[in-house]
Formats: structure tokens, C-alpha cells, sequence
């Protein structure tokens, strides 16, 4: 056996698994790094008119963390459960089933409810009928036909949750312009390690940058707040971690758009 030409193939090989490695390193960095401008980097497009603001920029928080969360599990909330199953005078009967190893109430009114999204009172009984509705608001541009979306909150911030999860937070069922019923998950927050963010005015030239503000479309940003996202995890995965991310809506010419921008890493991230 030739020892000396097999070494020298085993070094060959490893060095083209070294610059493998590096290559791929290289291929995620540049990948999480789109959008990822950090203060004073990008262009000011509030500044120079290509964007307009139509609502008040938020401070930039000092108590921003992670977020570890948990699902209630509703198999211990049977008390809980059976109130919602028998309302008081005036509120819609439902029948409620535990599924998913009890992570997920199922619930189907005994009659429809027409909707009425726009009505804050219309929205506060709506939120009397599930589990700790106190703690949801609504998702105005989370909900599509067929659906009324809410977001659970957390220190009165909003958490969102990528749909490829298939965890509902609280999903109504809508039909003919009816409520039928919902399904709902209930998380248990717990701060993590603090973290500094980059400041909203960043986050939407972040946007910019990523080409999501095109001039011609006359952007105007309607909505920016800071809430926290999941992005990994499905219905099986406890806990999932949360990392605050501004949301942003903005209206265009022809459509309105919602974007998240990773409060951290200002990177912009998609949760479909």
C-alpha cells in the first residue's frame, strides 16, 4: 500500500470539504442578509419623499427579548371549557372538542353569527366566547375570505405565527358572511434574553432596500409596530421561540402589502 499517496488524497479531500463548508457559510450569510441594513446604512426614504407616512413611527424599545412559548394544554382547562360551553343569556351555544393531544379547542356555534369585523363591541363579545379572549386582537390584514384571523398579545404587543406551522392562534370560520365557529391555541409567554433592535425608521428602508417600496407603486405605510414572530416550528414542535420583528402595512396603488422585519438581524422574513 502506497501510505504516502493516500495521505496525500485524504488532505486533498479534506480541503475540498473545508472550502465546501466555507462556500455554504457564505451562501447563508449572504441569504439572511438581504434587507439586513443596519442604522445609518440606508437611504432615508421618509426623508426623500419616495414613501409616505401615514401614522406616527413608535420609540425604539429597550426591553425588547425573545420570547419561549407554550401551548396551554386545554385537556386541564376542562372548567374553562365548560363555561364557554354554556354562555350566559343573549350568547352563542358552541360545541367544543380538544384536539391535537390537547393543544387545540375546535369549536362550532349551534347557530351562525353575522360578521361584523368593523364594530369594536361586535369584536369584544366575539372575544367573550373563546378561552382568555382578553389577551387576542384582531389581524386585520392577517384575515382573508373565509376566515377572521386574531393574534394573541404579549405585554400588549402582538405575536404572529408562520402559517406553515398550522398552528391557529385564533382562527374564526366564516361563510356566507357568517361565523361558524373557531379553532384556537393558547400560549404561555416567558421572556428570554434581552436583545437590542434596530429603530422602525431602519426597518422601512430595510424594506426598501429589498425592492418592497417601489417608487412607482406610491407606497404609504399605515401601520408599524413592533410584536415578535415565529418562523420554525410545526404541531408538534414546544416551545417555539419568538424573535420581535417590526410589522409593517403598507398601502400601494393597487393592493395593500404586510411585511415583518426581523427587529434583531433587520432582515425581511415572510410568514406564508
Amino acid at each position: 500500500m502506497n501510505w504516502s499517496k493516500t495521505k496525500s488524497i485524504f488532505i486533498i479531500c479534506f480541503f475540498l470539504l473545508d472550502a465546501f463548508l466555507v462556500f455554504e457559510l457564505y451562501q447563508r450569510q449572504q441569504a439572511e442578509s438581504i434587507g439586513g441594513l443596519t442604522d445609518g446604512q440606508a437611504a432615508n426614504v421618509l426623508q426623500n419623499g419616495s414613501v409616505k407616512l401615514q401614522t406616527v413611527l413608535p420609540p425604539t424599545p429597550q426591553d425588547a427579548t425573545f420570547l419561549r412559548g407554550s401551548r396551554v394544554d386545554f385537556s386541564n382547562e376542562k372548567a374553562n371549557v365548560s363555561a364557554l360551553m354554556d354562555p350566559g343569556r343573549g350568547m352563542v351555544r358552541q360545541k367544543i372538542s380538544i384536539e391535537n393531544g390537547g393543544l387545540l379547542l375546535h369549536s362550532v356555534f349551534s347557530g351562525p353569527t353575522t360578521v361584523s369585523m368593523e364594530n369594536a363591541n361586535f369584536q369584544k363579545n366575539l372575544l367573550n366566547m373563546v378561552y382568555q379572549g382578553q389577551d387576542f386582537a384582531l389581524w386585520q390584514s392577517g384575515s382573508k375570505k373565509g376566515d377572521a384571523n386574531f393574534v394573541q398579545l404579549f405585554n400588549n404587543r402582538p405575536v404572529f405565527i408562520s402559517s406553515r406551522s398550522n398552528i391557529p392562534m385564533l382562527d374564526f370560520a366564516v361563510s356566507n358572511n357568517q361565523i361558524t365557529g373557531y379553532r384556537q391555541s393558547y400560549f404561555n409567554f416567558k421572556q428570554t434574553s434581552r436583545v437590542g433592535v434596530i429603530t422602525a425608521e431602519t426597518a422601512i428602508n430595510n424594506l426598501a432596500a429589498a425592492n418592497d417600496l417601489p417608487g412607482s407603486e406610491h407606497p404609504q405605510i399605515k401601520v408599524v409596530e413592533l410584536g415578535y414572530v415565529n418562523l420554525i416550528g410545526d404541531t408538534g414542535s414546544d416551545p417555539l421561540i419568538f424573535v420581535p420583528a417590526w410589522h409593517i402595512v403598507v398601502k400601494k396603488d393597487k393592493s395593500t402589502s404586510e411585511f415583518f422585519v426581523n427587529a434583531v438581524s433587520g432582515t425581511v422574513q415572510s410568514l406564508n
